[in-house]
């Protein structure tokens, strides 16, 4: 049988609709920085020197705050209404086809934290990995290390926030807002719309993870976000909730800002690693093992609530997925 949404439409249908609000979101968000980061151009700058005065302008620790807006802006444009428009186009009103439903206890969340934090040390060792490999490409690692300084860059504007507002501003627009809106567009809409189309959820998480990876544009990291994001779509199959992947999301990104934020812009060990690769191999190993007894926890935790959303599913008739 083949698969239609609430409203009819069929998998490719709804794939082509997600790529052109998508396309028109990115569109809205380039115009959008723009205005921002025109705002605090210096008066006078011409357009062959626009990008130049512009990264000097980026890197200025006092224009932290327009940096910041400029994130949450694209991150509003490029995935939360994009997903809201998909949502309410191929399904209906109800905020349940973005995954957002009251069916969740505080036992999932825990145990989605505790996933994350060991996906953690399971990704290390490919950040390794990846560094060797592009290392034979030399065009490719010196575009990659480029994109690394810029990310520094940043890191160290956030890094000046140092007042106490600074502090709950930055909690809540660097790791409330994207850790939501990524949850809603990458779980609630790419990964839930690939899972009911192709019934094969393995197969839709991993593709999902790729994408959410490759839109935080970091090329040595690229794999280990994927290995995040693979948690975060296991964690969502499971609970059937994004409220679990975005608390378990958010979280995470929480304690990464506050560390940031008190150390001044340090990266972080656990970013870093240990540098003994057979010792950081080990951990993974062992985050891995740690990682699938607790989604068997998760899986048993979630029975009651999965089977709420699936019977509100089935008297919609819109073909629903069983976890494994």
């Amino acid at each position: 049988m083949q698969y239609r949404t609430a409203k009819g439409f069929s998998g490719s249908a709804s794939l082509g609709i997600l790529f052109a609000l998508v396309g028109v979101g990115l569109i809205l968000t380039g115009i959008s920085q723009f205005l921002i980061a025109f705002s605090f151009l210096p008066a006078g700058t011409g357009i062959d020197r626009m990008e130049e005065v512009l990264k000097k302008a980026i890197a200025d620790p006092a224009n932290v705050k327009f940096v910041i807006a400029m994130q949450a802006v694209g991150t509003l444009l490029l995935m939360f209404i994009p997903a809201r428009l998909f949502s309410l186009i191929v399904h209906g009103k109800s905020w349940h086809w973005l995954g957002i439903n009251r069916h969740f206890n505080y036992m999932q969340v825990l145990l989605a934290f505790l996933i994350i934090f060991a996906a953690n040390f399971a990704a290390i060792p490919f950040d390794q990995f990846t560094r060797s490999c592009v290392s034979h490409f030399p065009a490719v690692f010196k575009k990659a290390i480029q994109m690394e300084s810029d990310y520094a860059t940043q890191v160290e504007i956030l890094g000046s926030l140092r007042s106490v507002s600074g502090f709950f501003i930055g909690l809540f627009i660097i790791a409330l807002l994207p850790a939501f809106f990524e949850e809603v567009f990458f779980r609630g809409v790419i990964q839930d719309l690939f899972t009911r189309w192709w019934g094969r959820p393995f197969i839709a998480i991993l593709i999902t993870s790729l994408f959410f990876s490759l839109v935080h544009g970091s090329v040595f990291l690229f794999l280990s976000r994927a290995v995040l994001g693979i948690a975060l779509g296991l964690i969502y199959y499971y609970t059937r909730n994004v409220w679990v992947s975005f608390l378990a999301h958010f979280i995470n990104n929480a304690l990464a800002f506050s560390q940031l934020f008190f150390s001044g812009g340090k990266t972080s060990a656990m970013d870093e690693g240990t540098g003994n690769i057979l010792l950081d191999w080990t951990a993974a190993i062992i985050a891995i093992v740690v990682s699938v007894l607790l989604f068997r926890f998760l899986k048993k935790r979630s029975e009651v609530c999965v089977a709420a959303i699936q019977q509100k599913e089935y008297l919609t008739r819109v073909p629903s997925y069983h976890f494994e």
